[in-house]
């Protein structure tokens, strides 16, 4: 529909807008802090907290992740009580598995990965929706379709991953390989297309010694991509073709996810093969196995959707403030930099006197 395609060409360029911004400004030293709180003071300064760019952006790319999930769960008819009995479970094993995980994998601390989340969240998927539709009473709304709200979670994981990766440019992690190293047309490519790091406090700069060299700009490509791949298969789902946006939504993510390991210079566990990638082979063996036990392939095409008539949905005080709270507690969680403090002194301007 004219409308569907309009509203998805809009948000789209939006958002390539942002990847654009973000490539040429978040490497950038003066990106990577948006507030430092004073928390106690020693010889006559404050030692402060300090608060990240990382955390705007991530608690953004949440919000905007979980819109655009709550947006497609109800336009076949979901109920919001519904929606939310799969999406909270869901949500608590990512953020307890995004740091769970990437602690045993790395053996770092304060560290979480989104790759550790998407794998034990999509595992996890099938057993949360199959208690709901046994145990939710039926007062509650239909009953949740697993091929749909897979592809629907995949597309609101796309565009969610697509911004939040914008975030890893910002505290530079998830940094790619310096550009020295590669070989051939690799090296040809990205000699002309690569970011350069400053700042003694990005991960890039303290864990590789790689300020101001010319890397791989794997989190800029990894934003591309997903934004990309998100947009078509939104429209193939809002057009009824379910089976090809199931396809589409996940195996991108799974397959990127995979292929972007090898691009990585920061530390995935020591191995040729991270265990993020032996998880990503995982979820794609599982994705085909879904595809044949549902019958994927021969799904016939579903009725389309018109996104206009759930986005009105959205003028809601209860979901207005579930957002926003879960705004804040993404930024306070993931924003609070723990690897990271700093040293402030107050004083009066005296000519302001």
């Amino acid at each position: 529909m004219t409308a569907n395609l309009v509203f998805i060409l809009s948000i789209y360029s939006v958002l390539i807008a942002a990847i654009v911004w973000a490539y040429f400004n978040l490497a950038d030293e003066k990106y990577q802090f948006i507030a430092a709180v004073p928390k106690y003071k020693r010889n006559e300064k404050w030692v402060g907290i300090n608060y990240t760019y990382y955390g705007l952006i991530t608690a953004t790319a949440a919000s905007l992740g979980v819109t655009v999930f709550y947006i497609l769960m109800m336009l076949p008819g979901y109920g919001t009580l519904m929606i939310l009995a799969v999406l909270l479970p869901l949500f608590a094993i990512a953020a307890v598995s995004a740091k769970l995980l990437a602690t045993l994998i790395e053996k770092k601390k304060n560290i979480i990965s989104v790759g550790a989340a998407l794998f034990a969240s999509f595992i996890s998927a099938p057993f949360i929706i199959y208690s709901v539709n046994r145990f939710m009473p039926a007062e509650y709304g239909k009953r949740v379709d697993f091929i749909y709200f897979t592809a629907s979670a995949a597309v609101a994981f796309l565009f969610g991953e697509g911004v939040g990766r914008l975030a890893c440019i910002s505290f530079g992690c998830c940094y790619g390989k310096p550009v020295k190293i590669l070989k051939g047309i690799m090296k040809k490519i990205f000699s002309r297309f690569n970011f350069r790091f400053y700042g003694a406090t990005k991960k890039i700069s303290y864990a590789s010694n790689l300020e101001g060299k010319k890397v791989v700009p794997v989190q800029v490509i990894t934003s591309f991509i997903n934004i990309t791949c998100a947009s078509f298969s939104l429209y193939l789902l809002l057009e009824g073709n379910l089976a090809a946006a199931f396809l589409l939504s996940t195996l991108s993510v799974f397959i990127w996810r995979f292929i972007s390991e090898f691009l990585r210079f920061d530390y995935r566990g020591g191995t040729k093969i991270s265990a993020y990638q032996i998880f990503m082979i995982i979820l794609t063996v599982f994705t085909a196995a879904v595809s044949v036990k549902y019958g994927i392939l021969r799904l016939e095409k579903q009725d389309d959707f018109m996104i206009m008539h759930s986005i009105r949905k959205l003028w809601d005080p209860g979901f207005i403030t579930g957002i926003q709270l879960l705004w804040c507690f993404c930024f306070i969680y993931t924003g609070r930099s723990s690897v990271t403090s700093s040293k402030i002194k107050f004083f009066i301007r005296e000519n302001k006197i």
